[in-house]
This record gives C-alpha cells, structure tokens and sequence, in this order.
C-alpha cells in the first residue's frame, strides 16, 4: 500500500481517479432501468436481494430483479410519507427510509414500513441518512421542515428503530446539509456537509455556506473541518486502511485536498472539483465533476 491516496489518472466526462495503480478507462454506456415517473430519483441503495430508490414524490421503488421490474412502497404499505429523501440499506435486508416528516423503516421483503421513534416526538425533514462503522449505529441529519434551515443530528444505535436528537454544540444554525460522511472505523466520528438546496443555483444571492463540520463525539460537539479551503463541495474519508484518518476535501474555489490527520492539516493537489464516487478497488476514490467535460 502506498503511503496515502495520489491522483493518478484523468477520466473523460470530467472524472479523476485517486489512488493506487493506472486509472481504468471509463465507461460511457449507459442504459435506463429505474421505475418512472413520481418526481425526482434519489438516495439509491442495494441489499442482497433487492435495489432500492427513493423519490421525492412517489415513495420508495423496490426492484427483486436488478431493475427488470419495480413496485412502489407507498402509503398503503405504512410509509405514510411518500416523500422520500434519503435511505440506508441494512446488512439483514430492512432499508431505513428518511422523508419530508420523519423516519420510516421497511421490512427486508418490501412489503411494509413502520414509522421509526424520534425520541422528542419529532417530525422532521431528514437531509442526510448514513450508517457508521457500527452497523446498529446510524446518523440523520435534519431540519424543522424540508424549507427550513438549522440544522441537528439524531443519532439511532438500534439500526434506525430509535432515534435521539443529539446536542450539536457548535454546528452553525442557517445551514442546509447536503451530505453526511462517516469514518472507516470509528462510529462516533462523522463530518456534516453543508451547501445549497438543489433548487438553488450558486449565484443566487441567498446562496448558503458550503462547509465541512466534524463531530468526535457522536454528535455532541462539533469544530469547522475546513478554516481554509472554504467552498465545500465535497469532503470523504478515503478508505485507506493504512491511512484511516487520511480524508479528501474539494472545494469550488481552491480545487482538490487531501489531509492525513482526520482534516488537522491539509494539502493541496489539484485544481480540480466535484463529488467523490465509490471504486471496487480498496483505497481508491472517483472524483466526477459534473460541470467539467474533459
């Protein structure tokens, strides 16, 4: 294993491939399998036997067979709310749903879904779902009301069945999370990530501050991850198991940086932006820019 994560290789449609051994070329076949219509398609996630995806209109998509076919979770199967934000697909099959009002649990065929308990008797918008190196340990990111800003953190350590709002000292109220990313090993170290709602573009003058938030304590406290990047795109832990504390961080204003020390230090290596994207080879990130073609 090399010592830490380096660019490599460049990729067509604006994708940079970080780590380890020559870049792969990339593949620019793509064929159209997701169920249609019910508004906007997001927050995919696989279990062993099923592919899920959730929409902001129609609720939760269930495929058996790799998106040949597709059958909506809804409320007459107990997701009350079929406005869905967010999922995170469990090792034993169930898949934890975040909506516009709450938090949902679907069983492991598909068949139905039961509200999750919200500790405070809350129902909020949830922003961000994710799943720390504890399996039974899961964090939400989420806001009074899918238009509201002040963001908070629940944290459920009973694989999304219970959730506890967690007391989030110094996270930055007039913020909309975008994405949460957690640590390779430890379940109590997660970064928030905050930017604009997809409806906003980036010139819009209440455009919101896109930054990096870390907590160490499960979301007791938290310190800015990024005092001098600024810009926040993105930001993930590389996976590196050599290197666990090793993250990378882009940022629309000063491009690609990597960190050693769980975000203490930074380096920068490229004028380069955009979000990271899973790889099949251990240590390795993608990184797509979207704005960038070549």
């Amino acid at each position: 294993m090399i010592a830490g994560l380096v660019a490599t290789g460049l990729l067509a449609a604006g994708l940079l491939t970080i780590g380890p051994g020559p870049a792969a070329a990339a593949d620019s076949s793509w064929s159209t399998v997701g169920p249609g219509g019910g508004g906007a398609f997001n927050s995919p996630c696989l279990t062993d036997t099923a592919w899920v995806v959730g929409s902001d209109l129609g609720g939760l998509s269930w495929s058996a067979d790799q998106g040949a076919s597709w059958r909506q979770i809804g409320a007459s199967a107990g997701l009350t709310d079929t406005h869905v934000s967010a999922t995170v697909c469990l090792a034993d099959g169930r898949v934890v749903v975040g909506t516009q009002s709450g938090l949902y649990v679907v069983d492991a065929g598909g068949a139905s879904g039961v509200p999750a308990t919200i500790t405070d008797g809350s129902t909020p918008y949830v922003a961000a779902l994710v799943q720390s190196a504890d399996p039974s340990v899961l964090y939400a990111a989420v806001h009074p009301t899918w238009d509201a800003l002040d963001p908070s953190l629940l944290r459920s350590s009973d694989g999304g069945e219970t959730w506890v709002p967690m007391p989030g000292a110094g996270l930055p109220a007039l913020r909309r999370v975008v994405a949460l990313r957690t640590h390779p090993v430890d379940a109590d170290a997660v970064v928030v990530v905050t930017g604009n709602g997809r409806f906003q573009p980036e010139d819009h003058p209440g455009a919101l501050p896109r930054e990096a938030w870390l907590t160490t304590d499960g979301g007791g406290t938290f310190a800015r991850l990024d005092p001098a990047q600024g810009g926040v795109v993105d930001v993930v832990y590389s996976g590196d198991p050599d290197h666990l504390d090793q993250m990378f961080l882009t940022s629309r204003t000063t491009g690609l940086w990597r960190s050693d020390d769980a975000g203490g230090t930074w380096s920068h290596l490229a004028d380069r932006t955009g979000v990271f994207l899973p790889s099949p080879v251990v240590g390795r990130l993608r990184l797509m820019d979207a704005e960038r073609a070549t």
